[in-house]
């Protein structure tokens, strides 16, 4: 954390509806991956972009700032893959371990989370936008 954090129960709000759109993100995830041509594939996906969203905005205001970007970046994979209208099952595992990363920053753990947005943007022929 970086940015003045938010605190008291506003802080706890904050991890508690995190962690629940980390477990939502994961069970997406086994959804793609079990149902790769079925129609509830573009539902899926945009259930991971609203939780990717929404992990970004309010890890900014929570002063999660490396959440904040590893979310963002999570964000622009996902959004490409909602609007291709398919499940590159290649990018299932890069996804997972984003996630995960998600997890390790929300609980406080220091990891390099850039080793999870590089690992997304190899990942992918574009690449992330960054910044």
């Amino acid at each position: 954390m970086t940015s003045t954090p938010i605190g008291g129960e506003l802080m706890d709000l904050f991890v508690e509806e995190t962690r629940q759109m980390i477990a939502e993100m994961r069970q997406g995830l086994a959804t793609l991956a079990e149902r790769q041509d079925s129609d509830d594939v573009s539902a899926t996906q945009k259930v991971l972009v609203r939780c990717a969203h929404t992990i970004a905005g309010s890890s900014g205001m929570a002063g999660f700032d490396d959440l904040q970007e590893l979310a963002r970046g999570l964000e622009q994979v996902l959004r490409k893959q909602a609007e291709a209208r398919e499940v590159d099952v290649s990018l299932l595992q890069p996804l997972s371990e984003a996630i995960d990363a998600c997890e390790y920053l929300l609980n406080g753990e220091r990891i390099d989370h850039t080793k999870a947005l590089n690992h997304l943007a190899g990942a992918t022929p574009e690449g992330l936008r960054r910044g």
